[in-house]
Parts: C-alpha cells; sequence; structure tokens
C-alpha cells in the first residue's frame, strides 16, 4: 500500500495533504462546491485505484479483490505521515449515493430466491429503520462496518476484457462452455487482473454478465464441491459474440460437454503425473542394478510395468474422449455450414424472382441487343454511303495518289530553298578568309565547290530520311486512327 501511495503526487506535498486529509463540509454548497468536489474526486480515484490493485480487501471469508474494497478502517489505509483522511466516510457514502459503488449484497441480490428479497425488503429493513428511529441511535459511518463495497466501473471492465478474450480465443461453441476451472483460466489470460483472479472476483463478475445476459451459470455449492473434494457441477455458458439474450440457460447438453471437457482435464493431468513416476521407477530401477539390489529392482519393475498399464488405460481413454469432443466439434461446424446454404439459397432465390431473371427473358434481352447492333451498323453504313454522295454532287473527289505528289514537291521545294540559304552563306564565309601562298591560285570557289559537295550530300541524305519518316507517317496515323 505504501508503494502505491508513493506513486500519488498529492502525497509529496505537505499542504496538499493538508487540504485532502480535512474533514468534508457537512453540506456541499455553491461557496464551498470546488474545494468540495476537488476532494471528493481525489479521493474516489484513488480508493478505485488501490482496489484495482486488490490493496482494500485481503484474504477474507470473501477472499482478495481487485473489484471490491472492505471499509472497516479504511481511513487507515492511506494515512501518511501520522495522519489519516477525516473525510473517508463522506466519500464512501458519496459513491455509494452515486451509484458508482454498492454494497456487495446489494450487488449480489440477483442470486437469492425471490422469497428472500421480499422478506429482506419488506420486513427485515423497515422494522430494522423502525427500531432504529424508536431507539435513537444513528448508523454506524461506513469506516465501522465490515461492509463490502462493490465497484461497479471495474467489474464491468473485467468482464469486458474476458468477453473480448473470449472472442479472440474461441472456434466452437464448446469453447464458449465452461466449468469453474475453465473460467479462472479465462480470466487470468485475458489480462482483466494485476493479479490471480479470486472465487470473489469471479462470481461479480459471472453476476454482470449474467445481468446483461451475455452469461449463464449454474455453480455447485461450496459444500457439497468440498465433500464431493472437487469442482463438479459448475457449468458456466457465455454468450457468442456482443449478443445478449435475456433467456439464455444451462441445457443438459451444455452440462455433458462440461463433462467431457472436465474428464480430459483430468485424465490429461493423470496421465502426466503417471509419466513422471515411469521416469522415476526407471531411475530406480537402474540404481538398484547398479547396487546389485536384484530383488528390489524386479519389484521396481514390476510397478513400473503396472503404472505403463494403467497409463496406457488412461491414455486410450483420453483419446476416445477427445474423438468425442471433436466429433461433436465438426457436426456443429457442419450444421454452420448447411445453416449458411440453406441462407445462401434462399437469398439467392428472392433476389432471382425479385430482379424477375428467367432464361426467357435472358434469351429476349440479347436477342433485343443483336437487332439493335444490327441497326447501329446499317445506319453507320447508310451515313458514309450518303456523305460520299454528297461530295461527288459537288465535284469534290479527291485522289489520294495526287495529295502525295503534290506533298512531295512541296517538301522538295523547302529543300532547296534550305540548300540555297546554306551556299550563300558558306560563300561569304569563303571571301572573308585570305589566301596563302600555296593556295594563290587556287580560287576560293574550289573551297566553296567542296563544301557545297558536302552540303549537297548533306541534303540527299535529309530528303533520304524526311522520305523515310513520309513513310511512316501514314503508316502512324493509321495506328492513331
Amino acid at each position: 500500500m505504501q508503494a502505491f501511495l508513493a506513486t500519488l503526487p498529492e502525497y509529496s506535498s505537505r499542504d496538499k495533504l493538508s487540504f485532502l486529509f480535512a474533514e468534508f463540509p457537512a453540506e456541499r454548497t455553491a461557496a464551498n462546491s470546488t474545494s468540495f468536489d476537488s476532494a471528493l474526486g481525489f479521493w474516489a480515484g484513488a480508493v478505485q485505484a488501490a482496489t484495482a490493485r486488490g490493496l482494500l480487501l485481503a484474504a477474507t471469508d470473501h477472499g482478495p479483490s481487485a473489484l471490491a474494497c472492505q471499509c472497516m478502517q479504511l481511513h487507515r489505509r492511506f494515512a501518511a505521515h501520522g495522519m489519516a483522511p477525516l473525510g473517508m466516510d463522506t466519500v464512501l457514502t458519496a459513491l455509494v449515493a452515486s451509484g458508482a459503488w454498492v454494497r456487495l449484497e446489494d450487488f449480489m441480490a440477483g442470486e437469492r430466491s425471490a422469497a428472500a428479497w421480499l422478506v429482506n425488503t419488506l420486513m427485515i429493513a423497515p422494522l430494522s429503520w423502525t427500531l432504529g428511529k424508536l431507539v435513537g441511535t444513528r448508523p454506524k459511518p461506513p469506516t465501522e462496518t465490515r461492509q463490502i463495497l462493490v465497484c461497479k466501473q471495474l467489474v464491468s471492465a473485467a468482464a469486458e476484457a474476458v468477453m473480448d478474450h473470449l472472442d479472440k480465443t474461441s472456434a466452437f461453441s464448446t469453447d464458449r462452455i465452461m466449468d469453474l476451472a475453465d473460467f479462472e483460466s479465462l480470466c487470468n489470460a485475458s489480462g482483466a487482473f494485476q493479479q490471480p483472479v479470486s472465487a470473489l472476483d469471479m462470481r461479480l463478475v459471472l453476476k454482470h454478465l449474467k445481468s446483461d445476459g451475455r452469461a449463464a451459470f449454474e455453480l455447485a455449492e461450496a459444500a457439497d464441491a468440498a465433500k464431493r473434494g472437487e469442482r463438479r457441477g459448475d457449468v458456466i455458458k457465455m454468450a457468442a459474440g456482443r449478443r445478449r439474450d435475456a433467456n439464455l440457460g444451462v441445457s443438459e447438453t451444455d452440462r455433458g460437454v462440461v463433462t467431457i471437457k472436465a474428464t480430459i482435464r483430468t485424465l490429461a493431468a493423470q496421465t502426466a503425473k503417471m509419466d513422471e513416476r515411469i521416469q522415476e521407477l526407471d531411475q530406480q530401477t537402474r540404481k538398484a542394478l547398479t547396487s546389485k539390489l536384484r530383488v528390489r529392482a524386479l519389484a521396481l519393475l514390476r510397478q513400473r510395468k503396472a503404472v505403463e498399464a494403467a497409463s496406457g488405460q488412461r491414455m486410450s481413454s483420453l483419446e476416445t474422449l477427445e474423438g468425442i469432443l471433436r466429433k461433436i466439434q465438426g457436426s456443429e461446424t457442419e450444421a454452420e455450414i448447411l445453416s449458411a446454404f440453406d441462407s445462401g439459397t434462399a437469398v439467392l432465390r428472392s433476389l432471382v424472382s425479385d430482379k424477375n431473371l428467367s432464361v426467357e427473358r435472358v434469351e429476349a434481352t440479347m436477342a433485343d441487343l443483336a437487332d439493335a447492333l444490327a441497326e447501329a451498323a446499317d445506319t453507320e453504313q447508310a451515313f458514309e454511303a450518303g456523305k460520299t454522295a454528297v461530295l461527288d454532287a459537288h465535284g469534290v473527289q479527291v485522289d489520294d495518289g495526287e495529295l502525295e505528289a503534290e506533298l512531295d514537291a512541296l517538301m522538295e521545294r523547302d529543300r532547296v530553298s534550305q540548300l540555297e540559304g546554306r551556299l550563300a552563306d558558306l560563300s561569304v564565309a569563303a571571301e572573308a578568309v585570305p589566301a596563302s601562298k600555296e593556295t594563290e591560285m587556287d580560287p576560293a570557289g574550289d573551297v566553296v565547290a567542296g563544301t557545297a559537295e558536302r552540303v549537297a550530300q548533306d541534303g540527299d541524305a535529309g530528303a533520304s530520311a524526311d522520305k523515310q519518316r513520309d513513310k511512316k507517317e501514314p503508316k502512324r496515323e493509321m495506328v492513331a486512327a
């Protein structure tokens, strides 16, 4: 508890502790509402956090709990520096009045019979109240009673964590039928508790789930279980997913499944212990042989054979029960598949009927589509024929060969014009260069001629390339079209 208190920042400040440890006002008013709510909020959170860690209800007749706290001397659990909070009774009373916390007997009231509830509500409670009025006694403060308070928020959060883990790990409905030992393993594996779950916390979670319509259970009385020395008769059935069923109950089939699963668990534990015993006897036999104790070695070997035979029988029974459980699960899967087939068939038939789908309608629709496509093709051909007739009537007749020849002539004129321009530029450049002695008699025209020859060759090469490109262009245009 002290380690938990050390994590609270308020406990590191004397000034804050003086404010929090002070007595609450007699009543909450507009003048003190801020300080009243601040102190009440702190203590409500501190009590809930300590409860979740299992610090406020130790091992008692109710068992340790991470969902409930005991009121007796609760203020002393939060003591520090020789002081204890004086307003803890006010805090507990406010928590109960708000409905966030309830007395254990009220939370578990649903497990009592209707007659017992009526007697307590209509007779015992009124008589106690009347007697207190006549005698003039006041009820004891909560911290002076052994009253157990249950935090509804913690119970709800634990139940949700348990159901979430079950939804993730269960594949068959048999995984949702269990005894108390299986439910204990489920609670511990869910991570809902910071310590191993207690019997009280399991009952609180089960009561919450039952009230919510997500669980049904039959728990054997403690006295009967003690007589048998085992937890036989405990049957817990969890609803699938988030479904809530107020009529959810335990059937004979559920009891049979629990019996099979409990027997499998028992046989598995027995065979494991027998295997350990066999190994132990084998080692003892070897030691006896080493010590040359032949008689003892024979006795140990005889025991090992007997244990092996018993282990073989239990192993055979275990395999049979596991096979039965697998068949139950397989039958469930097959039933679900058949149900899905039925649902799919009904939906398909309904869809076909609603959409008026039939072979005759499909054939008629496809015939209409073929006629429409044929009419469209005829219309397109008529349009092209009419367009050609209009062009012919106006004397617009164009030969593709003539267009190609005219285009080649235009391109040739463009190349000749470009060549002449380049020759003129080279002639001007050659006249500007002075002649050397070796080339005094060589006119610049020879240089120009050689250059012109190269230009002409370049022009021919360009023309050839242009022709090749012109031949490819129509192909590209056809592909693009």
